[in-house]
């Protein structure tokens, strides 16, 4: 049987003790329809899919993952902020924060069900069917002019043994509410696959800072779409830094659809050998007068592979926009590789659009300047890669964020034959 029609037979199986009930069930049906007529599984011809690493999910139907047996872990927060855990889809543990609404995503899908059924600017396949098959994730809604701390996130995902999570949240700001947010996403298991949809709302004068982790055992593949809707003068500011993921496919979508919205986006890719990180970002002006910018640096080691896909598109009434969009890569060895595409699709004539991309190795000049002050090659090295991820982890503001990224480089750096010090 074709791998799509065995998706569409454990749908069938699964729909009525999945979430939502009648809320959601046509969008479920849907869903499945338009999974199956986009073709199941993206194809590696398709020009968006050219470089994701989802070659078994082409080939093997993964089943949804049952009960984990195994001992919850013990978690603790980064950042200091209060901490909501989401363990296997279900809310475990959540903080009281005042104007803040906590809820499993299966619990809250009757009342938010048009919050979950929100599809990607562009027909993806991965969504369609996150939608059609998810059983779990949060709810967290923010009240009008609430300006909370911050909060921290844990979604754990253990017993993934050949089978395949479906997780679908949503983070919704009222008017003038603001929150940051940090999520960090823990894969465990032998194998399997980590599907995993966030949508996101911020309301007129809203502002949400979302910065995101992912941790996974070698064998499991994290797929992640963040799809964003930001109305007038509200503020959207991602952030993440990928590295030690054998297999990443990430997405991020920003609609502006108001005047006076800012989007920043910013990211670091770092990949060695048996590692593949695929990034896309889109980037939708639908009002004028909105702004946004993009940010991401690749690092790739000794056949380690980066892609960064990065489309901006200007609709005709989106005059006076500002769109900045740039992606610079570093080889640190001939067999790694860094794959750029930045597109720009404009239709308005009143706008100051750009973008930009690199791929470049070391400065010899660099390192021999360092290397005739006493600094040993692997030490020069990884200075330079530091400066060259400095803009990404500056953009960490908390403290708690950055020392936790810039180490996250630190170990990954040091594995691959790297040391950054800082003399």
């Amino acid at each position: 049987m074709p791998v799509a029609k065995t998706y569409e037979k454990e749908f069938g199986d699964s729909l009525k003790g999945l979430p939502g009930g009648d809320a959601l069930a046509a969008s479920r049906k849907k869903s499945m329809k338009d999974f199956l007529s986009l073709g199941g599984m993206p194809h590696a011809k398709a020009e968006d899919w050219r470089y994701a690493p989802i070659s078994r999910l082409r080939q093997t139907h993964l089943p949804r993952a049952g009960k984990s047996k195994a001992k919850a872990p013990g978690i603790k927060a980064i950042t200091g902020w209060p901490l909501a855990i989401v363990r296997n889809g279900r809310l475990t543990s959540a903080p009281t924060i005042k104007g803040v609404e906590f809820a499993s995503a299966g619990d809250a899908l009757p009342k938010w069900a048009d919050g979950f059924d929100v599809g990607c600017i562009e027909a993806n396949p991965l969504e369609r069917l996150n939608l059609a098959l998810s059983d779990g994730g949060i709810l967290v809604h923010v009240e009008k002019g609430i300006q909370a701390q911050g909060l921290e996130i844990v979604l754990i995902n253990d017993g993934l043994d050949d089978s395949a999570r479906y997780l679908r949240n949503l983070i919704a700001l009222r008017e003038g509410a603001s929150l940051p947010v940090f999520i960090r996403t823990i894969s465990t298991g032998k194998s399997g696959w980590l599907n995993m949809v966030t949508n996101t709302q911020a309301s007129e004068n809203a502002s949400l800072s979302l910065t995101t982790d992912f941790e996974a055992a070698p064998e499991i593949l994290v797929s992640t779409i963040f799809n964003g809707e930001q109305k007038a003068n509200s503020q959207f500011d991602y952030g993440t830094v990928a590295a030690g993921l054998a297999s990443l496919r990430h997405e991020i979508e920003v609609r502006l659809d108001g005047k006076g919205a800012s989007a920043n986006l910013s990211g670091g890719m770092l990949a060695a050998r048996d590692e593949t990180l695929d990034f896309v970002t889109r980037i939708h002006h639908q009002s004028g007068g909105a702004t946004s910018t993009q940010t991401f640096k690749g690092v790739a080691a000794a056949e380690g592979k980066t892609a960064f896909q990065g489309r901006i598109v200007v609709e005709e009434q989106a005059q006076q926009t500002d769109a900045r969009q740039n992606c610079n890569n570093l080889i640190l060895d001939r067999s790694g590789e860094a794959n750029v595409k930045p597109e720009l699709l404009i239709f308005a004539d009143d706008v100051a659009c750009a973008h930009g991309a690199t791929v470049g190795e070391i400065d010899e000049t660099q390192m021999f300047y360092l290397m005739q002050r006493g600094l040993p090659a692997i030490v020069a090295k990884g200075l330079l890669v530091k400066a060259f991820l400095g803009e990404v982890v500056e953009a960490f503001t908390e403290d708690a964020l950055h020392g936790h990224f810039a180490g996250k480089i630190n170990d990954w750096m040091e594995k691959n034959g790297t040391v950054i010090t800082d003399e």
